[in-house]
C-alpha cells in the first residue's frame, strides 16, 4: 500500500490547476484554496504571536458546507494547530460547551454565524475571528508559510478534534492524530479505488468523520472534485446526481436514500419515463455510492438497487476509530452486512468476562478472520486496533482508560456477529443509545433534558423502529400534579428546540400517571417499549 503524505493540504500542490470544489460560490482550484488557507494562517498567526508557548492550540470554527471550510481546516494545520470543527445545528449551549471544553484560542466562523459565536467568545473571553473579513484581502508573504512545512513535522502531532454525540453522559471530544489521518486515508483510498477523476457529491454535516474524512479529505487528498452542497435539498441532490455536476461517487445515511427514493416515485407520477432515465444515468455514470452511519433497511438497499442499478456499499465506523469494516468495491455486497476490516485495521468480537478477562469468539484483518472453535454465529463486542484509533478522549484520561484493553483494542460499544465470511453490526450494547438518522443519542442525556422542563416529573426515553430515521426518539412522562393542563408533544418541542440539538427532540410521547418499575426501582425499557408502544413491532423489519 502507497503511504500519503500528511495533513492532506501538502499534497494540494500536486493538483493546483485542478478544480477542488464547487460551490454556490463557483469553482475552486487546488491553487486557489492553498493559498487562501495561506492568507488565513498568516493572520491566525498574528493573533497568536504574543501567546506562543510552542504547544499546540485548539482553533474552533463554524463554517457552511463550501470552500471556507476547507480552507480554515488547512489554515489550522498549517500552522501546526488542531482544528475543532463546530456544527451548525447545535443550539447555543451546546457550542458554548464545545469551545470551553476544548479551550479554543481563537473561533472563527462566516458572517452568518457572527452574531451566535461573537457573543459566545465575549462571554468566554475568547478570541473571535470573522472568516469573511480575513479572504476580502490577501496577505503579504503568506506564502513561506507552506514552503517551510515538512511532511516529518506532523508524525507525532495532533490534528483534529471531533466530539461524539453524547451516548454515555456529556459529549467527548475524540482527539485525533495526523498518523490517525493518514492510515484512515491510507485504508479508504486503497479499498474505494479513490482517483483524481472521481467527483463526490457532499451533502454531509461537516463535524463527523463521515463528512470530514469519507467524503471530504479522500476526494481532495487525490485530487479529485467535490461538489458541496450547503444543506440537504432532496430535489437538488437527485438533479445532481443526474449530471449537473457529472458526479460519479455519492456518499450518504439511510435516511437520505430514504427521501430520494420517495423524491423519485414522487416525479415518476407525472413522467413514467423518468424511472428508465434515472436507472439507466445513474448506472452508466455513478461509480459508487455508499451507505453509513447508521444501519441500512433491507427494503431501501433493495429499492434503492432496483431504482438505479445500484448496489450500495454499506460500512462501519466511529468517531474513534474512522472506518473500519467495508464490503468489497469490487465484490459481492451483502444486506445488513459491513463487509471485512480495511487494510491496517484489527478486529475481534469479545465478551467481557466477570474477572475482566476476554472471552475471544473472533478475530480477523484484511487478509482473513478466524473463529473459535465452536464459537461459530456467536454474537459479542466488538473492537478496534490499530493506527487509526484515535488516541485519547481530550483531556478525560479516565475515560480514555476504561475504552481500551491494556494491549490497545478499543471497545466500540457495538455488538457484532460474523458469519459467512463478513462482518454484521447488532446495534449498541447498550440500550440507553439511540440511532437516528446517522446520529448517535443518548436516551439519559435526553432523560436529562426533559426533567429540567418545571412540568415534567419523571422521563424514560427509548427508541422505536422507524423506516425512515433507523430510530425515533420517544418519551414517556409522567407531569406534576400542579400542572393544570395536559401536556403536548408540540409545547415539549418547541421548549427543548433551544437546548437540545434537534434531532434529540422526541417524536412520539405519551402522558402517564405511573412509569412502571421493578421492585428495587428500575425501569425495564424493553417492556416499555412493548407495553407503551406496541404499534412500533410493525416496523421491526426494517430494523
Amino acid at each position: 500500500m502507497r503511504e500519503l503524505k500528511i495533513p492532506v493540504f501538502m499534497n494540494a500542490s500536486k493538483h493546483k490547476g485542478r478544480v477542488a470544489i464547487v460551490d454556490d460560490y463557483g469553482s475552486h482550484q487546488y491553487n486557489d484554496l492553498l493559498q487562501q488557507s495561506a492568507n488565513v494562517a498568516a493572520h491566525v498567526r498574528g493573533l497568536l504571536e504574543k501567546r506562543d508557548t510552542g504547544e499546540q492550540k485548539r482553533i474552533a470554527f463554524l463554517c457552511p458546507n463550501d470552500y471556507r471550510y476547507v480552507v480554515v481546516q488547512w489554515a489550522c494545520w498549517m500552522l501546526g494547530h488542531i482544528a475543532v470543527p463546530l456544527a451548525k445545528m447545535y443550539p447555543t449551549e451546546l457550542l458554548k460547551y464545545f469551545i470551553s471544553d476544548s479551550d479554543s484560542e481563537i473561533v472563527i466562523c462566516t458572517e452568518e454565524f457572527k452574531v451566535k459565536i461573537e457573543t459566545i467568545t465575549e462571554a468566554q473571553g475568547r478570541t473571535f475571528l470573522l472568516l469573511d473579513d480575513v479572504l476580502r484581502h490577501n496577505e503579504t508573504g503568506s506564502s513561506e508559510i507552506v514552503e517551510g512545512l515538512h511532511e516529518d513535522s506532523y508524525q507525532k502531532t495532533n490534528a483534529l478534534i471531533v466530539y461524539t454525540s453524547g451516548t454515555t453522559g456529556p459529549p467527548k471530544g475524540v482527539l485525533l492524530s495526523h498518523v490517525n489521518l493518514q492510515a484512515q486515508m491510507n485504508a479508504l483510498v486503497a479499498a474505494w479505488g479513490w482517483t483524481a477523476a472521481d467527483s463526490i457529491l457532499h451533502v454531509l454535516p461537516l463535524h463527523h468523520l463521515h463528512g470530514i474524512m469519507n467524503a471530504l479529505m479522500c476526494p481532495l487528498y487525490v485530487g479529485a472534485k467535490c461538489v458541496m452542497l450547503p444543506n440537504f435539498d432532496v430535489a437538488k441532490v437527485l438533479d445532481t446526481l443526474m449530471g449537473q455536476e457529472q458526479v460519479t461517487v455519492f456518499m450518504a445515511v439511510p435516511t437520505i436514500y430514504i427521501k430520494l427514493i420517495e423524491e423519485c416515485q414522487r416525479r415518476y407520477e407525472h413522467n413514467p419515463h423518468m424511472k428508465d432515465v434515472v436507472r439507466s444515468y445513474l448506472t452508466n455514470n455513478m461509480r459508487l455510492m455508499v451507505s453509513g452511519s447508521a444501519s441500512l433497511p433491507v427494503p431501501i438497499f433493495n429499492k434503492w438497487r432496483d431504482m438505479t442499478g445500484h448496489t450500495l456499499l454499506e460500512r462501519y465506523g466511529m468517531s474513534e476509530v474512522g472506518m473500519a469494516l467495508s464490503n468489497l468495491l469490487h465484490g459481492p455486497r451483502v444486506s445488513g452486512s459491513v463487509g471485512n476490516p480495511l487494510p491496517g485495521v484489527e478486529v475481534r468480537i469479545c465478551k467481557m468476562l466477570a474477572d475482566g478477562q476476554i472471552d475471544l469468539i473472533c478475530e480477523g484483518n484484511d487478509q482473513g478472520s478466524t473463529v473459535t472453535p465452536g464459537r461459530e454465529g456467536e454474537s459479542g463486542e466488538l473492537f478496534v486496533r490499530g493506527k487509526n484509533v484515535f488516541k485519547e478522549y481530550w483531556r478525560k484520561p479516565g475515560v480514555t482508560r476504561e475504552s481500551f484493553t491494556q494491549d490497545g483494542w478499543f471497545h466500540t460499544g457495538d455488538t457484532a456477529l460474523y458469519s459467512d465470511g463478513r462482518y454484521r453490526i447488532l446495534g449498541r450494547t447498550s440500550v440507553d443509545i439511540i440511532k437516528s438518522g446517522g446520529c448517535k443519542i443518548s436516551a439519559l442525556d435526553v432523560e436529562a433534558y426533559l426533567l429540567s422542563h418545571p412540568d415534567i416529573a419523571e422521563a424514560v426515553v427509548v427508541g422505536l423502529p422507524d423506516p425512515t430515521w433507523g430510530e425515533r426518539v420517544a418519551a414517556v412522562i409522567r407531569v406534576n400534579l400542579s400542572r393544570s393542563h395536559p401536556l403536548t408533544l408540540t409545547e415539549v418541542r418547541d421548549w427543548g428546540r433551544n437546548k437540545m440539538p434537534p434531532y434529540s427532540l422526541p417524536k412520539q410521547m405519551k402522558i402517564v400517571s405511573a412509569i412502571p418499575k421493578s421492585a428495587i426501582g428500575k425501569v425495564n425499557k424493553k417492556e416499555i417499549v412493548q407495553e407503551m408502544f406496541p404499534e412500533s413491532r410493525d416496523a421491526s423489519g426494517f430494523r
